[in-house]
């Protein structure tokens, strides 16, 4: 009798439960081919495409890249700097990502500058994690999110579990106020009143423990790398109201200063406090639409100046 329900459950296993398994993991990598060939790779927009789009194919050849976080993704018009700039800007990514970025970039082994805006964030900050998954393989990509990245992330469909809708939203909607430009940039349609922007500046920021130049000087590993490779490093604007943020502020960007003039290969543009009126910010971080075609007006005549080859 044992033996008989033994057989009747292996049968049951071979006819109803094993194809319907292997039905479902079919399903599972064709879903997650979906989303990488179809909503990444095709994308126009959002973290994921930018990594696939430099970590897969490689950079099309002659593109000048623009690295950063929120501040690049929003501040910089490539295109208005040079029609070959590409914006790798992502949301809420620090130093130690961006590092990454670039040691890709030049192990790709292009003669062209790299734009790194630089910032006091955070240098463990990555953004989002669904940024990384469609290019989790890459050795430059792991690397840069080493801290969190756990086993399920290289198994096809399951790394998406959970995320999807972060997909959904960064590929099939217009992502609220912020429109897409040429390129990879995007700026904010968020235009405040005076009286709005006002209580934003009148906020209070309780400082972060102080910053610390061995967080960020890991980059100069990469002019090291590079010797023949142009480094543009730029410090775009921040209302003074949002300054004093993090402690060590002063330090760290008379540090970022300074690198123009150790490395033969590195120019600095410091633009922190650019006298911009309230009708050029979308808050005391980031810059309007209207702020950045300004800013990104001034940069281009000061890189003219600088590397009239390029700009």
């Amino acid at each position: 009798m044992q033996n008989s329900s033994i057989s009747n459950f292996k049968a049951l296993l071979r006819q109803h439960l094993l194809p319907i398994g292997i039905a479902c993991i079919a399903i599972s990598f064709l879903l997650d081919y979906a989303i990488t060939h179809v909503l990444v790779k095709n994308g126009k927009r959002g973290g994921p495409t930018k990594i696939y789009k430099l970590t897969h194919n490689g950079v099309e050849k002659g593109t000048i890249p623009i690295v950063g976080s929120s501040r690049a993704l929003m501040h910089i018009v490539g295109d208005s700097l040079n029609p070959k700039c590409y914006n790798f800007g992502i949301l809420g990514t620090g130093n130690n990502v961006h590092y990454y970025f670039m040691k890709e970039l030049i192990e790709q082994g292009d003669s062209t500058p790299i734009i790194y805006n630089l910032d006091f964030e955070i240098s463990k900050a990555y953004g989002d994690i669904s940024n990384y998954l469609p290019s989790i393989y890459n050795h430059n990509i792991s690397e840069a999110i080493a801290d969190t990245s756990i086993w399920y992330q290289k198994i096809g469909f399951v790394r998406y579990i959970g995320i999807f809708e972060t997909y959904l939203k960064t590929y099939l909607s217009a992502e609220g106020t912020t429109k897409l430009l040429n390129n990879g940039t995007e700026v904010s349609e968020k235009y405040p009143d005076s009286l709005t922007f006002a209580q934003e500046i009148n906020k209070e920021y309780k400082p972060t423990p102080k910053l610390q130049i061995s967080n960020v000087n890991k980059i100069e590993e990469l002019f090291k790398m590079a010797p023949n490779r142009q480094f543009i490093l730029v410090i775009t604007p921040t209302h003074p109201s949002s300054l004093g943020k993090y402690t060590g502020e002063d330090e760290i960007r008379a540090y970022y200063n300074s690198l123009g003039k150790k490395y033969k290969n590195v120019v600095v543009f410091d633009y922190l406090l650019e006298p911009y009126t309230w009708d050029y910010w979308t808050d005391p971080f980031h810059l309007n639409a209207k702020g950045a075609k300004a800013f990104s007006s001034k940069f281009k005549a000061d890189l003219h100046k600088a590397l009239p080859k390029y700009f």
